[in-house]
């Protein structure tokens, strides 16, 4: 069983965009091919649609 873990940095990701941004995480979850994957520093912003729902939604 792979475990890994992932911060996502509130979602701001490597460019320092402040916009919440699943597409990228989703990428380098899926290139870990891990069977659980911990989640860091996954902030649900109010102005915004909740990039965890997105991501899960493209998984």
């Amino acid at each position: 069983m792979r475990v890994a873990t992932y911060n996502v940095h509130r979602w701001s990701g490597a460019s320092g965009r402040q916009a919440p941004d699943a597409a990228r995480p989703g990428i380098v979850i899926s290139e870990l091919d891990a069977d659980v994957v911990a989640l860091q520093e996954v902030l649900r912003p109010f102005d915004a649609k909740d990039p965890l729902t997105e991501l899960a939604e493209e998984q």
